[in-house]
């Protein structure tokens, strides 16, 4: 059985087809992770987390510090699996034992295309973690590149816009110029 989480680990969509017994998908290695929380941490194994999910893998699977596949892709920036995880319902919701969403995660990482499909997909731009901090003041204080933080800046205008337009017209109307000159704040 660790030899299917280890080829699924690995990428190798040869052994892992030629290993797979539908009662070992969600079976636990020594480290107590699945084939698919293993293979979520390597962007070039697309292919076989596509073919884990196809066989009844359990999307939201947890490892010992509550990680999913979709945190753990987010974290090492496996965009495509990323996109496969949220295809397959993954709750883009769920924290870990840090607090961290898939969001934060990403954030936290410089990983630009993966918080791009994020927010997206609706990933909460206003999440914190457990020292309260929200992905835009992370990437703020990592000193991550301009356009992480003016993408999560506009985003997080965004939902402000969204969340405050239908209760008073005059708050969108009035704060129009402080999400466009919230940039001089953080430079």
């Amino acid at each position: 059985m660790s030899d299917f989480v280890k080829f699924a680990e690995n990428g190798n969509l040869d052994e892992v087809k030629r290993l797979f017994q539908p009662k070992i998908i969600n079976t636990r290695d020594k480290e107590n992770d699945t084939a698919l929380l293993k293979a979520s941490q390597n962007c070039n194994a697309t292919n076989v987390v596509s073919f884990l999910l196809e066989n009844g893998a359990d999307v939201d699977d947890r490892d010992l510090i509550d990680q999913t596949p979709l945190i753990i892709a987010s974290q090492h920036g496996c965009k495509d699996i990323v996109e496969l995880l949220l295809k397959a319902d993954s709750n883009i919701k769920h924290k870990n034992q840090q607090g961290e969403t898939a969001l934060i995660s990403a954030t936290q990482e410089g990983h630009i295309d993966v918080v791009k499909i994020l927010l997206d997909t609706g990933a909460d731009v206003n999440e914190q973690n457990a020292e309260g901090e929200t992905p835009l003041m992370l990437a703020i204080n990592l000193r991550h590149k301009k356009e992480l933080v003016d993408l999560l800046r506009m985003n997080l205008c965004v939902f402000s816009r969204k969340a405050f337009s239908s209760i008073n017209n005059d708050y969108t109307n009035n704060n129009n110029n402080n999400c466009n000159n919230i940039s001089t704040h953080f430079e």
